[in-house]
């Protein structure tokens, strides 16, 4: 059920989107926050395999939430990527739900993909905004530079 307030805060929301900015949803538990955000993504066409959720905890660390260290199918170490990077490199709409949860240490790991559109993966791997990457000479560098999605997005949700 959509309310006036629902309404308002989903109008800010597209008109946030429109511009290239990403934003945060506050409110109380059980407010509807994560509902709103899928309404949102429908309302935009965002399909399932368009939208990442991804539930913060307090224990979360910059390698959960950015890139993980798992082993292939030959036992070899390899580097995963997360929702959230994978988000961000094809052009995806993340949703960190519960972005209060998680430690100042962890915030910080991401604030330059937030701020810049730019990520220093552990693997060694850097992400650059789309205009920065088409700037780049054809080089060849040290460690892989990928561009981020310019569609790429991200809503955070907190509880008060």
């Amino acid at each position: 059920v959509e309310t006036p307030t629902h309404v308002n805060v989903l109008s800010a929301m597209l008109q946030d989107h429109a511009v290239g900015s990403d934003f945060c949803l506050i409110g109380s538990k059980g407010a509807g926050k994560s509902a709103l955000a899928r309404v949102f993504a429908r309302k935009l066409g965002y399909d399932a395999s368009q939208m990442f959720s991804i539930a913060c905890f307090q224990d979360m660390t910059a390698r959960d939430l950015i890139q993980r260290r798992t082993t292939d199918d030959k036992g070899n170490t390899i580097w995963q990527p997360s929702d959230l990077v994978t988000a961000a490199q094809t052009g995806g709409l993340a949703i960190l739900d519960g972005i209060d949860r998680l430690p100042s240490a962890t915030l910080t790991a991401i604030f330059r993909l937030i701020q810049d559109r730019e990520l220093d993966l552990f693997d060694g791997t850097k992400l650059v905004r789309q205009d920065r990457f088409d700037k780049l000479p054809n080089q060849t560098f040290s460690s892989p530079v990928f561009p981020i999605h310019p569609n790429f997005r991200l809503i955070a949700l907190a509880n008060l």
